[in-house]
């Protein structure tokens, strides 16, 4: 992966493949992480596949133990 973007005052970084191994050939996927505040972190997993928008397959919502 690769860092693609960074958005919101680098509080939010979007990481995209170059390449895949084991999936369809053309496809792609991408990584965002998106700090909310000091304690919370959201992180997000795309995939599409060629001619296709991206679709979400996960979502994580982490949260700093204090």
């Amino acid at each position: 992966m690769i860092l693609k973007e960074i958005l919101g005052e680098g509080k939010k970084l979007v990481f995209e493949t170059i390449a895949i191994e084991n999936f369809i050939p053309g496809g792609k996927a991408r990584f965002t992480i998106q700090m909310i505040d000091q304690d919370h972190i959201e992180t997000v997993f795309d995939v599409s596949t060629p001619g296709k928008e991206f679709m979400c397959l996960g979502t994580n919502k982490l949260t700093r133990m204090k």
